[in-house]
């Protein structure tokens, strides 16, 4: 038995439950400290390395996962980048990625070349590692409420250019080891990488699209879709001799429109990774590190301060640079200067590999661990600084947050075969930095069998959930008896203090509907939030573009500005485009709204002289398209009778199409009094018009 503790471990069970409870535990203890957890966990690997306790050695597991690790991390790192943002502000983010990329490789390489007399290829590849930035405390500016900040942006932007620049640079070091660079081997280099991203980034998402549409759901087959194109993309990048993580990294860019930010997928791809994969990877970086030699060594640790001087010197004088260019302010200088500052994923590929090239050895690698380790640091609390004054400074950002502090959704459903598309809908419009839960309301009709009922509903309700959700957490369950479905649900709104209601579409019209209204209607009548209506034909992984169709004087309405932030939200979470449709005067709103709250997302506006005519949309859409249809309530400013009569003439054209109709909030205190009034008199005649 104790066989089994003799150091370093042997047995794989021990082993893997051993690096489990590092997993478990660092994370825990190292945000006591308000230290990172990706230092936590490099620090562990050494701590229990072969330089450490020696619990953990270097074998055959380490290098397996360590592979799987930094490809699943480099492809997060393609993945998480706001495609939507860096198209909106592309040409300063070219800038600024420029000048985050050039100024480091620069200054870094005097440094390394002349000052510390490194190779001249080593010097290169260690400048470039000066270049990238992992924007570890951008969670910061998020919790702060300014990512719309165009310093925010364009330091997101820039992450992309400085990255794939840096990589590019790696690939061609790399092929300058094994042969001299002549004209052929140029060439052979762009090919390869032209093909490389001809199949990566072309190709890929082709078949993404046709799988995702071929197996409609959440299962675990996207998933395992997904990572099959990750390793399968680092093999492509392998066999061409360019290093697998510039093929991870390209399959996270050609997978960000197919993987919804706040998806089920996006979650279990996160989830995966960053609880197995990628701290498997950390501690195995952490069990290379020698810090022994660090401290023993005044060469090494000179080094170490050189390189952590240098590492925050160039990136500030870039910000500074930027700052002069686009006449930003100290404070939002400071801002990009903090999150532009932190190496992590990037810098942890680039070293590992000069590692394996031997173009540096372990004194290296732990000079680089200590610029992680203060880089990040450094980072969180410039960031945290300067965002805080932003944040105070700019009313704009304070109105903005205040207006959606108090977001709350809810679902209300029949059907539980339903539900998966609602959630979908409620996943992609909510806001995740505010930490609030989806709501999801199922009402029983008041009977002999109503208990019952619920107890079947709720069972039905546990099954999609569990299906749909790897964070438990993010839905609470509601459930009601009530005589009236409608009351039930106008009854949750007030209580759960809700903003936004989703309902699923209902096409059949029974007698009683006829007579007395449908649920929606009677919704309608009683509450003044906003609600969306949603008609799913199928999932909304494959759509590409949102067609809105705009009533005139829809800009006149109370609840205009939160539809717009509502569409605007969708299409980012999609990394789609946005095509508002209407008349002139509610384009120039629409686009003054976008401008003025700087919104981020690829909008396009069709002005068209009767918005009631529904003859465009039926040659515009496709059945990629999400047709969303800004509707109103009866008595509202851009209510238009005919309007219903027309949707529901038109409604066979939009078969195989999604499609979403928003009903504006009416915030008003005497609204539901004065709704209550006009619906008397006018809904009766607008029910007999509509059938």
């Amino acid at each position: 038995m104790f066989g089994l503790l003799t150091l370093p471990f042997k047995n794989p069970v021990l082993i893997f439950t051993f690096v489990l409870l590092i997993i478990l535990l660092t994370p825990i203890l190292f945000k006591k400290l308000r230290i990172p957890g990706i230092i936590g966990l490099i620090i562990s690997g050494f701590i229990f390395g072969p330089h450490g306790f020696n619990i953990l050695e270097k074998s055959a597991w380490t290098e397996i996962f360590s592979t799987i690790g930094l490809l699943y991390l480099m492809f997060l790192a393609g993945l998480d980048i706001e495609l939507t943002d860096f198209k909106k502000h592309k040409h300063r983010s070219l800038v600024f990625g420029f000048l985050t990329f050039a100024v480091p490789l620069v200054m870094g390489f005097a440094v390394c070349y002349f000052f510390l007399d490194f190779p001249f290829k080593s010097a290169l590849l260690l400048a470039s590692i000066f270049s990238t930035q992992t924007l570890i405390s951008y969670p910061i500016v998020t919790r702060l409420g300014i990512i719309h900040n165009n310093a925010v942006l364009i330091t997101v932007g820039g992450t992309i250019i400085t990255d794939v620049a840096v990589l590019v640079l790696l690939t061609i070091i790399k092929s300058s080891t094994l042969k001299a660079l002549d004209l052929s081997v140029w060439i052979e280099i762009f090919v390869k990488i032209a093909g490389l991203v001809i199949v990566v980034i072309w190709i890929m998402p082709k078949i993404g699209r046709w799988f995702f549409k071929n197996h409609p759901g959440e299962g675990t087959s996207r998933y395992i879709f997904i990572l099959t194109v990750v390793f399968f993309s680092g093999f492509l990048a392998d066999l061409a001799g360019i290093e697998p993580i510039i093929g991870a990294f390209l399959a996270g860019l050609a997978m960000n429109n197919l993987v919804p930010k706040s998806s089920l997928l996006k979650n279990r791809i996160d989830f995966i990774g960053h609880s197995l994969f990628i701290p498997f990877f950390l501690i195995s970086v952490g069990m290379i590190i020698n810090l022994d030699s660090l401290v023993h060594s005044k060469y090494a640790m000179f080094i170490s301060i050189v390189f952590v001087a240098t590492g925050l010197i160039t990136k500030f004088v870039a910000a500074w640079f930027t700052q002069l260019f686009f006449k930003y302010s100290v404070n939002e200088r400071n801002l990009i200067f903090g999150l532009s500052s932190s190496h992590a994923a990037a810098t942890l590929a680039v070293v590992l590999v000069g590692y394996n090239l031997k173009l540096f050895d372990t004194n290296i690698l732990n000079a680089v661990f200590i610029i992680i380790i203060v880089s990040c640091l450094f980072s969180s609390f410039v960031t945290e600084m300067a965002g805080k004054k932003i944040a105070v400074l700019e009313d704009a950002g304070n109105i903005e947050i205040s207006d959606n502090l108090r977001e709350k959704t809810l679902v209300a459903f029949a059907n539980p075969a339903s539900l998966d598309r609602l959630l979908e809908i409620a996943t992609l419009i909510h806001d995740y930095s505010k930490k609030g839960k989806i709501h999801l309301l199922s009402v029983v009709l008041e009977d002999h069998d109503a208990e019952k009922n619920l107890r079947i509903k709720k069972h039905q309700i546990d099954r999609v959930i569990k299906n749909y959700a790897t964070d438990e957490n993010l839905f609470q369950i509601h459930q009601r008896i009530d005589l009236n479905i409608a009351n039930g649900i106008s009854k949750s709104l007030k209580e759960l203090d809700i903003t936004t209601l989703i309902i699923g579409w209902n096409k059949r019209t029974t007698t009683m509907s006829f007579l007395f209204g449908t649920i929606l209607e009677n919704v309608l009548d009683k509450v003044s939030q906003m609600i969306l209506v949603v008609k799913s034909n199928s999932s909304f992984d494959l759509i590409t573009r949102i067609v809105v169709d705009v009533p005139k004087y829809a800009e006149l309405e109370i609840g205009f500005s939160r539809w717009v932030n509502l569409v605007i939200q969708l299409a980012k979470q999609k990394g789609c485009s946005v095509l508002f449709v209407g008349v002139a005067a509610s384009m120039g709103a629409i686009k003054y709204e976008i401008i003025n709250k700087k919104y981020t997302a690829s909008a396009s506006y069709k002005t068209i002289s009767d918005h009631l005519d529904t003859s465009y949309f039926g040659k515009e859409l496709d059945s990629s398209d999400l047709f969303t249809i800004i509707n109103a309530r009866i008595g509202t400013v851009s209510y238009h009778a005919k309007l219903d009569l027309i949707l529901k003439k038109s409604s066979k054209k939009f078969e195989k199409i999604n499609y979403i109709l928003i009903y504006p909030e009416q915030k008003n205190e005497n609204y539901e009094n004065l709704s209550s009034k006009v619906n008397d008199i006018i809904s009766p005649i607008t029910r007999i018009l509509k059938n």
